[in-house]
């Protein structure tokens, strides 16, 4: 995406690394972080907590942090907690106190719950994993009971509960969030997969962070028709902002991978982009590049700003003529006139042939022909096939091809377009007698080679066509035929 630019990599596993990483970067005077990476549990996900300090820190510095949305679309719900029966547990649909996931044996999972009492909390929910109906006998086999409502060295304050679990067996595994006490407040959580779809979903404002910070530059993902991937996470926040700001494509070709799929992937085409507009424009600031992207992008779904595409698939203007890639007909070529000679899509500034006529701009302007017309000497005849008259396109050759800028190549006043010999001046005077060597005067000699011709007992050279083809008047056929022998023998009478 960015040819040339210089490359920092930093790797990290804490919100400390991640901090200390952007001040390195930032210190280096990088210009643009692209994080393809998302954490959980941090905060609710609404452009609050330290993971969204860092980022927002970035860009506050001059340097853009640009971000995956996540890939988690069908691996979220939110809701408010609803106890309706009053036992305890949230109700995901009206009398259902479970969600469900489909789990593989042997392939590692990892749920996270989390709710909206950020930074610290004492209001306690819990989460249950049971490989059946917990309602039916399933079985419990994992849970996450943190000490929300504790006190003293048992208060674990963060407003999160997470399980991770390796299923022994594959099935329907079901998932149960409990309040602690009757008198509980019912506040929104999320709850998230690592793994598989939920059964019971929310799409709306599964983006992680921090794609939800207000100062990152968000990106989801579409494939290669610009159709939203149906992974790509959505936003808004769930403080209600808009997410995310632009989208890209993903499913690309790496080094390393024959398909690199996710918003991972989508992430570094949207920084590669911000490099290169950043490039072109060195006065702008972080806000006029960000506008810039957003106001050139490509609408692929929903009309306008969407949670899932932003402003759209990112687009750029190369060469800065005010069209940008999906526009512009010559795309790394100024043309704001757009002009396009041929109606072949390529417009006139990049187009090798303006015309379409088999021969290049820059051979017709050798040989005198005009470059946006087919036929320069409008003799029915294109450039390309005067040029090729004799067999050889790519040289011409006067004597052995017709004229390009001439209608009448052999002057004989037979444009060459209906001349059947057009490199042979017509005389068109029926003298044929002797063969080769016509003495100028037309009789009966002549009208008998004109017999022999059409009986087929001699053929016709150059020469005899030229001056035995009489019909039709002015606009010989090419041959000589019974009306051409008519009209010679009133001349001949």
């Amino acid at each position: 995406m960015a040819p040339g630019a210089s490359l920092y990599l930093a790797k990290v596993s804490t919100e400390t690394q991640l901090s200390q990483a952007k001040n390195d970067m930032v210190a280096a005077g990088v210009k643009v972080i692209n994080h393809s990476a998302v954490w959980f549990g941090a905060a609710f996900y609404d452009g609050t907590g330290a993971i969204c300090a860092t980022a927002d820190g970035a860009t506050q510095a001059g340097t853009q942090w640009v971000n995956a949305m996540g890939n988690h679309r069908g691996k979220h719900y939110l809701a408010i907690f609803t106890d309706g029966n009053a036992d305890l547990r949230h109700e995901f649909t009206a009398g259902q106190n479970y969600n469900t996931i489909t789990l593989a044996a042997g392939s590692p999972i990892s749920l996270i719950l989390n709710w909206e009492a950020y930074p610290k909390t004492t209001v306690d929910y819990d989460m249950y994993l049971y490989n059946g109906n917990p309602d039916a006998g399933g079985t419990l086999v994992a849970s996450s009971t943190n000490k929300q409502s504790g006190k003293g060295t048992a208060w674990y304050y963060l407003p999160i509960e997470t399980i991770n679990y390796t299923p022994a067996t594959s099935g329907t595994y079901y998932i149960e969030v409990y309040k602690v006490a009757a008198s509980t407040t019912h506040l929104r959580f999320t709850l998230f997969s690592t793994g598989p779809d939920l059964g019971i979903k929310t799409t709306s404002s599964s983006l992680l962070q921090p794609a939800d910070c207000s100062g990152v530059l968000s990106v989801g993902a579409t494939d290669l028709n610009d159709a939203p991937e149906y992974f790509s996470s959505e936003g808004p926040t769930t403080d209600n902002r808009s997410k995310p700001e632009i989208a890209a494509p993903n499913r690309v070709q790496t080094s390393l991978t024959s398909s690199f799929a996710g918003t991972s992937g989508s992430s570094p085409h949207a920084a590669g982009a911000v490099a290169l507009l950043m490039a072109q424009n060195p006065g702008y600031s972080l806000t006029q590049i960000r506008s810039l992207l957003t106001t050139t992008a490509e609408d692929v779904d929903t009309m306008g700003f969407d949670y899932r595409t932003g402003a759209g698939r990112i687009s750029l203007d190369a060469d800065g003529d005010g069209f940008n890639h999906e526009s512009d007909n010559c795309p790394l070529n100024v043309n704001p006139d757009q002009l396009d000679t041929d109606g072949d899509g390529l417009g006139n500034a990049c187009d090798l042939d303006d015309d379409n006529d088999g021969l290049s701009d820059l051979f017709e302007i050798a040989i005198g022909s005009n470059p946006l017309l087919k036929d320069t000497d409008g003799d029915g005849l294109s450039d390309y096939y005067e040029v090729a008259y004799d067999g050889n396109p790519a040289l011409y050759t006067p004597g052995r091809d017709l004229n390009p800028i001439s209608k009448n190549t052999d002057n004989d006043g037979l444009w060459d377009g209906i001349d059947p010999i057009p490199l042979t001046y017509n005389y068109n005077d029926g003298d044929l007698a002797p063969r080769n060597a016509p003495n100028g005067v037309v009789d009966a000699a002549d009208y008998v080679v004109a017999q022999q011709i059409v009986l087929g007992k001699i053929q016709p050279t150059a020469q005899d066509l030229a001056r035995g083809d009489l019909y039709p008047p002015g606009a010989p056929d090419g041959v000589i035929d019974l009306p051409d022998m008519l009209l010679l023998l009133n001349r001949v009478r």
